[in-house]
């Protein structure tokens, strides 16, 4: 059994449901195929550097995983097939590794709720009293206040004729 990394982008402009299928059935094919899945790692929405099939964002998605080569054939097969995914790469993590000696994945997570825009009060920093140094008050200065030399070359010539 090898252990495996898969990249995947999945269009965008689909449906929230239609994605969340896209996720199920790759777990449901690791399962099929004795597999193990280690990581379910959810990276949003992002820009391309160049359009891939005329489109300039995708949703990537990461996933670790342990099986064999007919798990990897099955997995890439599907990418094929389905139009909703623009691409995909897969590269090979480990050799001959014990299943038993890897971690399970994470607690199960619905697809949309690893991605949240409001990060937790728990991770949040105490404000911190501000220094005399970073207080720094500046009062706007009048027309009255200003030095001549800012004074702009028209009224400068103009006080000169008077």
């Amino acid at each position: 059994m090898n252990r495996y990394e898969t990249v995947f982008i999945i269009d965008p402009d689909i449906s929230e449901p239609d994605q969340q299928a896209i996720v199920d059935r790759i777990r449901s094919l690791i399962s099929q195929h004795a597999g193990k899945l280690l990581v379910f790692d959810d990276w949003g929405v992002r820009k391309f550097a160049y359009e891939i099939l005329k489109k300039k964002q995708g949703h990537y998605i990461r996933i670790e995983y342990a099986g064999d080569g007919d798990l990897v054939y099955a997995i890439e097969r599907f990418f094929r097939i389905d139009f909703r995914l623009l691409k995909f790469m897969t590269i090979v993590l480990e050799k001959n590794v014990d299943p038993d000696s890897l971690p399970a994945e994470e607690p199960e997570m619905s697809f949309t709720s690893t991605i949240s825009p409001v990060a937790p009060a728990a991770e949040e920093k105490p404000e911190q009293p501000a220094t005399p140094e970073t207080e720094v008050t500046q009062e706007p200065e009048t027309p009255e206040e200003a030095p001549e030399a800012e004074a702009s070359p028209e009224t400068e010539s103009e006080t000169k004729e008077s």
